[in-house]
């Protein structure tokens, strides 16, 4: 069916992203057709920077009039363009570094490098709270645990982001910090009292706003009763939220940005309709510009049988139009600030670190991340480190090492004066890990733990000594040895509260 006049108002509300590195003979039948006003590119989009911008140039040759051009690209975890600008440090050990004059030079290189590579957004910085044995899904994709630290962190970012060329976006409104459940997975659901979460998660959020440029603002798909959503309704389709708390209370007055509608906290489907009449502009799909189509053409259908508003409609169209007119001009592209990866190490445990300085050594570290979002980690830098000692080794394991390897690694570290041990998850590390630390602790000999993502299973251990990256960029993996054997120092700070 040709779409009409309702799918394309429709389809300037919506954003979604090519399944490949190329565009499909449909995907270009519903860019032309207007069904898919504007783009967001995925890693699978974005394999060298001569195919992307030759994807770009395409998508533009089809589109009837210029759209916006999105990507996650957060750091650390979270780096979906890191194969054209790099990546940098996780907002967590910027966090723990604990200079917003770092945070936003980081920024600023890496939206000049966005820009220039032809994004005018960036879904970034998180401005979530990480709460005490809270959200595994944003973990070090927060700057921290501390309502200020977050907030002087997160506005550093969007005036870096600015300065480089490119829109920010902050999210996830109204906080996803303080829940454990995966949205991706089930809809969360922060059960803690108003008073609370002004103090906590909001405060960000309102910090920013207040000092102006926030131009748009990613809603999350989680329940807040306290803010009005009840029990089974996300904040994504609450017009409590959106309307009341984000637009009166804040009085922010930019694009409201839904997180992913395939997310199983949304719900999708008619769903649609009550996030755009409880204040949702533009409806994002992580799946496919098929899945975007979609969204338009169930728009479009309740625009023209007068189920939703159309002059909000034009009104959204127009705000999201206006973003793309006040992209702000490109930054000039600046070297990353790199050397500085030790900062970002905190370290955590009883007494004074000593350096390891003398007996056999023996590194246990992890090959890669599992679970939904998989990663290798690159060992060369340490590998070479430790190679330069006599007696010393380093060896891997797989993400979740069975009982026989756990217990060959024992017997191997029973043979050295002292043991680091690398873990990795998101949230808990999964069994053969636990087990693995487990026993070790048993061991007796001299234990240096260090948790290279997420730090609160590893500070619930509390041991007598412990490290944390919050990252694992090779620069910040070589930075780790360095600082373990003497050559330099950690400047980091944990930067969670009650710690």
């Amino acid at each position: 069916m040709a779409a009409d006049r309702w799918d394309r108002l429709a389809g300037r509300l919506v954003m979604a992203p090519p399944r490949a590195a190329a565009l499909g003979e449909n995907e270009k039948r519903a860019l032309e057709d207007g069904l898919v006003g504007h783009l967001i590119l995925f890693p699978p989009n974005l394999k060298s920077g001569e195919q992307s911008a030759a994807l770009l140039r395409e998508a533009r040759s089809y589109q009837p009039s210029p759209g916006l051009v999105g990507v996650d690209h957060e750091g650390g975890l979270v780096s979906f363009a890191a194969r054209i600008v790099g990546r940098a440090p996780s907002p967590m050990h910027l966090g723990a570094a604990g200079d917003p004059d770092l945070t936003e030079l980081w920024c600023r290189s890496q939206g000049a490098r966005l820009r220039a590579a032809g994004f005018h957004m960036v879904f970034a910085p998180c401005l979530d709270v990480q709460a005490s044995g809270g959200s595994a899904v944003i973990g070090t994709r927060s700057f921290g645990g501390m309502p200020r630290l977050v907030s002087l962190h997160g506005r550093a970012a969007m005036r870096g982001y600015r300065k480089g060329g490119v829109h920010s976006v902050i999210k996830h409104f109204p906080g996803h910090g303080g829940v454990r459940s995966d949205s991706h997975i089930r809809l969360p659901r922060d059960d803690r009292s108003a008073a609370e979460l002004t103090r906590s998660d909001l405060l960000p959020f309102r910090d920013a706003i207040r000092e102006g440029g926030v131009e748009a603002v990613m809603i999350a798909h989680v329940a807040v009763p306290a803010w009005g959503t009840g029990r089974n309704r996300p904040a994504s389709a609450s017009p409590a939220v959106i309307r009341t708390l984000l637009r009166e209370r804040l009085g922010f007055e930019g694009v409201c940005v839904s997180d992913a509608i395939e997310m199983a906290g949304h719900g999708g489907g008619s769903m649609v309709e009550e996030s755009f009449q409880a204040g949702i502009d533009l409806f994002c799909s992580g799946r496919s510009i098929a899945a975007g189509a979609r969204i338009a053409r169930s728009l479009g259908s309740a625009l023209r049988e007068g189920r939703i508003d159309r002059e909000r409609a034009e009104r959204s169209a127009a705000r999201i139009g206006r973003l793309l007119k006040t992209v702000p001009p490109q930054g000039r592209l600046v070297r990353p600030p790199g050397g500085r990866e030790s900062e970002g190490i905190a370290r955590h445990g009883r007494g004074r670190f000593r350096p390891i300085d003398a007996g056999p050594l023996l590194a246990i570290v992890p090959r890669r991340l599992g679970g939904r979002i998989s990663a290798p980690l690159d060992w060369e830098g340490p590998r070479a480190l430790v190679a330069r000692r006599e007696g010393a080794a380093l060896v891997s394991y797989s993400w979740n090492p069975g009982r026989q390897r756990v217990a060959s690694l024992i017997r191997r570290a029973g043979r050295f004066h002292t043991v680091v041990l690398g873990l990795i998850g998101r949230g808990d590390y999964p069994p053969g890990q636990r087990l693995l630390l487990s026993r070790l602790k048993r061991l007796g000999q001299r234990l240096i733990a260090v948790s290279l993502l997420d730090p609160e299973p590893l500070i619930r251990e509390d041991l007598p000594e412990s490290f944390h990256t919050f990252d694992f960029r090779p620069e910040t993996l070589e930075a780790l040895f360095r600082s373990l054997l003497n050559h330099e120092k950690t400047g980091g700070k944990l930067p969670l509260s009650s710690r």
